[in-house]
């Protein structure tokens, strides 16, 4: 691909990004690797300070597959978005390869559309290994499948997303950008990676409200001395999750539809508000993320009762139709918007920095080679 300033000469262009998240940081990134030169306007640093609710980057899980996004071509995002980090894994600590879990007591789950871009696919019918399900479950009770899944490490790679920004030339200021405002920012093109869309008006989006349990194990979410993780979808249309980290069990399942009225999250339907929780911490959660995860690795021989746990909550940018990649004009700026991820911010951020980069240069395809770039840089 062509880089502005690179071997080919082109003049370096200024690019403001509006949003400090896993995207904005990335796509600067992508950007300053490129031959731009990029500064950041953002509120809230992910990992610098009291993390906040809004800001998706400080409570993703984080597997690298595309959830709770409403995307076409899964496929063809599941395997560009491995492809980019596949090569951090190979340079660096904050990605790891191991074995998941897609379990339906409900017998909808099949076989995926995309199930030839999964990595070691196996049904489970075909899989000879322990499956996991609650009591009063067995394993030919369910259907789904076993793959193997790359996972982010995002107390780790969310701060070095922050150094290799900086250290590839990028300046953060921290500010919140109005509407008004967006024809005074340095250089001729703004990109809108605020997530939720921010300052710009979209019916289209909801505030997912996710809540996450963090579970103290000390390094014990092992199968047969192997890691697993795995999404669990129970018989009534609902789901759990199990994430391990190094430092600890991440457990979720929640996407609880809301909007915000004067700043202040609230549920848009009764559906919204989970029948019964359990406090963590102050915060409350749904109990069955904690109930139903514990039946689930008990049968692993993994238990968490009395383990110390500590709970969040954060809202994803749900945007129906899928994320907006598009440009338009604004204030006499070029406004790149790239938001509405989802649950799937991290999993396809380097896939999303790409197509900004394509839209502001006029370039194709995908520059894969850009990670190795990011991978060498001294931080």
């Amino acid at each position: 691909m062509i880089r502005p300033g690179g071997e080919n000469g082109t003049m370096n262009e200024h690019v403001s990004v509006v949003g400090g998240g896993v995207i904005g940081l990335t796509t600067g990134i992508f950007l300053n690797l490129q031959g731009y030169e990029t500064r950041i306007y953002t509120r809230d640093i992910p990992y610098d300070g009291v993390p906040s609710p809004q800001v998706a980057t400080n409570y993703a899980a984080a597997s690298v597959k595309p959830v709770i996004v409403d995307e076409d071509g899964i496929g063809e995002l599941t395997r560009v978005s491995e492809r980019f980090f596949e090569r951090l894994g190979d340079a660096t600590d904050t990605v790891r390869r191991q074995r998941n879990y897609e379990v339906y007591e409900n017998r909808d789950g099949g076989e995926p559309d995309h199930s030839d871009e999964l990595q070691g696919y196996r049904s489970l019918e075909a899989y000879d290994g322990k499956v996991p399900t609650r009591e009063g479950v067995s394993a030919s009770d369910v259907e789904g499948y076993v793959h193997e899944v790359l996972f982010v490490e995002m107390p780790r790679y969310a701060p070095k997303l922050v150094e290799w920004y900086r250290a590839t030339g990028g300046e953060i200021e921290r500010r919140e950008i109005e509407r008004d405002g967006v024809g005074s920012l340095d250089g001729d093109t703004v990109v809108n990676a605020t997530g939720g869309g921010g300052f710009f008006e979209d019916g289209s989006l909801t505030a997912v409200r996710g809540d996450l349990v963090y579970v103290d194990t000390d390094g014990r979410v092992t199968d047969d001395g192997e890691g697993f993780s795995y999404s669990y979808y129970t018989d009534d249309d609902r789901f759990v999750y199990a994430y391990p980290r190094d430092d600890s069990l991440v457990l979720g399942g929640s996407a609880r539809e809301g909007e915000f009225v004067d700043g202040e999250w609230k549920p848009v339907s009764d559906d919204a508000i989970p029948e019964g929780t359990v406090s963590i911490d102050g915060v409350e959660v749904p109990r069955r993320i904690v109930d139903v995860n514990t039946e689930i690795l008990k049968g692993f021989g993994v238990g968490i009762d009395g383990c110390e746990m500590t709970a969040r909550f954060g809202y994803r940018p749900y945007r129906d139709g899928g994320v907006r990649t598009e440009k338009e004009t604004v204030d006499g700026k070029e406004v790149v918007h790239c938001y509405g991820h989802g649950g799937a911010g991290v999993t396809l951020s380097w896939l999303s920095a790409n197509r900004v980069y394509n839209l502001i240069s006029g370039s194709s395809g995908y520059d894969y080679e850009a990670i190795d770039e990011v991978a060498s840089v001294d931080v």
